[in-house]
């Protein structure tokens, strides 16, 4: 048997070209260049793209500054009208709950972290022997909380490193320092540093 062939014309064959050109554009390869070279010596580009990462055997690399001010200025000023005792060397009487102040003084740790990682940082205060009645409690970038994260030094200069700044303040009973005229250890403050995930 002997297969016709029927001439294609008009627009049955702009009909048969436009569906082959959509099954051909259909099946392209998807690196196809956006904008073609239409000229001899012509140029196409792409942007080359990359990233640094360091050797996973060094491990992490800590540095991180911690910049302790005024934490020798704290004063417990005693109830309003209290009286001294010469027999005893002792005040007594008086009202209210005597107050805190830091003498002009920040009483402020700044952490700044170099790091090649980001870090957690915890700031907390621990009552001396002897004054367990003193509550300390560090407010962060003047606000609460006593923690924060810092994010690593990568990407940025020394002096845009990032930091916070955190802020004690005393409070509680502050009457075991009646006889103390010169500022005594009533307590310890520590920033502890820890890997952020």
């Amino acid at each position: 048997m002997v297969a016709k062939h029927t001439k294609v014309t008009g627009k049955k064959a702009l009909l048969a070209f436009a569906v082959s050109g959509a099954l051909l554009v259909g099946t392209a390869a998807p690196a196809m260049a956006a904008s073609p070279i239409t000229s001899a010596g012509g140029t196409d580009t792409a942007d080359v793209k990359a990233s640094y990462v360091k050797d996973g055997s060094q491990g992490a690399t800590y540095s991180v500054n911690v910049t302790w001010a005024n934490m020798d200025k704290f004063e417990f000023t005693g109830k309003t009208g209290q009286t001294w005792n010469p027999t005893t060397h002792t005040y007594s009487g008086g009202t209210g709950d005597g107050s805190w102040s830091n003498d002009g003084g920040s009483g402020t740790v700044t952490v700044v972290n170099h790091s090649d990682v980001k870090v957690n940082v915890d700031a907390s205060y621990q009552a001396e022997s002897g004054y367990s009645d003193i509550n300390g409690i560090f407010a962060l970038n003047g606000g609460s909380g006593s923690s924060s994260i810092l994010e690593s030094g990568v990407g940025c200069t020394p002096d845009n490193a990032d930091q916070d700044v955190f802020t004690l303040t005393l409070s509680g009973d502050g009457s075991a320092l009646t006889n103390v005229t010169n500022p005594a250890k009533v307590g310890t403050a520590t920033v502890t540093i820890s890997a952020a995930s």
